[in-house]
């Protein structure tokens, strides 16, 4: 295990900054996630880690040693990349004890750490094989094999399961989340991945345009978002969003007006501050945060296409003055195409942010 510690580390590439100063600490056995949407630094701040890119200012600290300008080798970290990379000609075996070999590791005591490896990722059947007698799950098994051998203080993992299909990307995260706990280690995964954030991380870093736009559990970005694009990044369906503007303030709870829906004010009681009547604001709420209510209350809303997944549907319906609406049914129904439902948002479960972008 090792703590992992970046301070005001920036990297530019000629004129274009793609990693904005950032601080981050990294516990000891945690397992970080960077999310983030194409392009906003993630990959590369993953690279920065491992010493694969150079650093334009800052530092980076292992277990509080400054590896900044160390090379790879000296870095202890293993990383796992999205390709796999792994060695035609090579067997199994060959592959995941190729690094060793080339550290000089005598055969027998080789063979050992790489018997354990493949013992702990279920390999053993395969380590005469090459890597195309393999499946992709194999493959990506292999890869994070010749990780494990290294004993590294530091794991990394570069978007591992984007090549695989959905039914092997779940199997072979259920197997990296056990890794994670059997080692006890320290691991910082990338990902674009809303599942694989949710269900792997300890901790979250929201990634956007080279800056960190909030750390914490899946549960508090889920519910504790710190700005529009937290809430409209994390969770998926995606976040339903509405113009709205204040109408009033009473004690412990703020009426709004939604000229998208149906005439008259809602409650927000989650507002953490009392913005003035009249201010404009962006309301967010979740899909299964719209019930649906008796006849003659909410807004009337008409149902367009209907996902069902089992146990959970989501409608896609349009409001009488146009707003589009995702919502979750929990409760089996036959939603109709064109049949109209009425529904209500929850007051305790509404998000109200303010014109720059920030939770209010």
């Amino acid at each position: 295990m090792a703590t992992l510690e970046l301070q005001k580390l920036e990297k530019r590439f000629e004129s274009v900054q793609v990693i904005r100063p950032m601080d981050l600490l990294v516990a000891h056995g945690e397992f970080v996630v960077f999310v983030g949407p194409s392009g906003c630094g993630k990959s590369t701040l993953l690279r920065l880690i491992a010493g694969l890119e150079p650093v334009s200012s800052g530092e980076i600290r292992i277990d509080g040693k400054n590896v900044t300008n160390l090379p790879p080798v000296d870095r202890n970290v293993a990383m796992v990349f999205q390709n796999y990379a792994l060695y035609p000609h090579m067997t199994v075996e060959e592959n995941i004890g190729f690094g060793l070999r080339i550290a000089g590791m005598p055969k027998a005591q080789r063979r050992e750490k790489v018997t354990e490896a493949a013992r702990i990722l279920k390999l053993e059947p395969y380590l005469a094989r090459k890597p195309k007698a393999l499946s992709g799950g194999q493959r990506q098994r292999v890869a994070i094999g010749r990780a494990i051998v290294k004993k590294p203080k530091l794991f990394l993992f570069d978007e591992p399961l984007s090549n695989l299909d959905a039914e092997l990307r779940f199997q072979t995260r259920l197997e990296i989340a056990k890794l994670h706990q059997d080692l006890d280690a320290t691991m910082i995964y990338v990902t674009h991945d809303q599942v694989e954030a949710m269900t792997l991380a300890d901790r979250i870093v929201v990634l956007r345009d080279g800056c960190i736009e909030q750390v914490g559990t899946p549960m508090q970005l889920y519910l504790d978002p710190a700005n529009v694009f937290v809430a409209g990044f994390v969770g998926s369906p995606k976040m339903n969003f509405l113009d709205a503007r204040i109408s009033a303030v009473r004690e412990d709870t703020v009426w709004i007006t939604i000229p998208a829906l149906a005439p008259g004010d809602y409650e927000c009681r989650t507002l953490r501050s009392r913005p003035a009547v009249g201010t404009k604001i962006t309301l967010g709420v979740r899909s299964e945060h719209i019930e649906e209510i008796g006849a003659d209350l909410g807004f009337p809303a008409k149902v367009g296409i209907v996902e069902r997944l089992g146990s959970t549907s989501y409608a896609y319906v349009e409001t009488a003055l146009g707003a589009h609406l995702c919502v979750e049914r929990r409760v089996q129904r036959e939603d109709r195409v064109g049949s109209t439902v009425r529904l209500r948002l929850m007051p305790e479960c509404v998000f109200a942010f303010a014109e720059t972008g920030e939770r209010l």
